[in-house]
């Protein structure tokens, strides 16, 4: 039987995550400002007959952002062998499948994210950008599938902390 290489031993020594960027997006940004408080309270302080309050030089900042992104890049090595040992050429590479999940999440709230071998400029693919939306402890793993949709065992997960 023609399988892919055990991930155990191959896969999970060539996968390798990079954290190549981590964007937070909608971020209010700024440093921190006073509350609204005060310029209420000196407002009702003052006992000027004009209920006028002077306009603020800038809005505050937002306290939560509304959205966050943090962009990830996976990256791994092409395998080489099957699991039996025997060659695996690039071009029975079907593509890769990457599993991932935020841990303590339940079943089936995981992300399965299938990868083409060759991109639209035929060149092999070895990496690949995941957007999280929430930061934690994300599990990965990947399986290699050759042209016949024969696919490798799971590769031993990676745990990352994303913060």
């Amino acid at each position: 039987m023609n399988t892919l290489p055990p991930l155990t031993k191959i896969l999970s020594k060539i996968l390798s995550i990079v954290i190549a960027a981590i964007t937070l997006s909608a971020c209010g940004g700024g440093g921190g400002g006073g509350s609204s408080d005060s310029t209420s309270q000196s407002a009702n302080n003052n006992s000027s007959q004009s209920e006028t309050f002077p306009a603020p030089q800038e809005p505050p900042p937002d306290q939560e952002p509304a959205t966050k992104t943090i962009d990830i890049t996976l990256s791994w090595n092409i395998p080489t062998q099957r699991e039996d040992g025997s060659g695996l050429d690039l071009t029975e590479i079907g593509g890769y499948e990457i599993y991932y999940f935020l841990e303590g999440s339940t079943e089936g709230e995981g992300e399965t994210v299938n990868i083409p071998a060759v991109d639209n400029n035929n060149q092999y693919v070895t990496s690949h950008d995941v957007q999280l939306n929430q930061t934690g402890s994300y599990v990965f793993a990947i399986s290699t599938y050759d042209t016949n949709n024969v696919y490798s065992v799971i590769s031993e997960p990676v745990t990352v902390d994303i913060q």
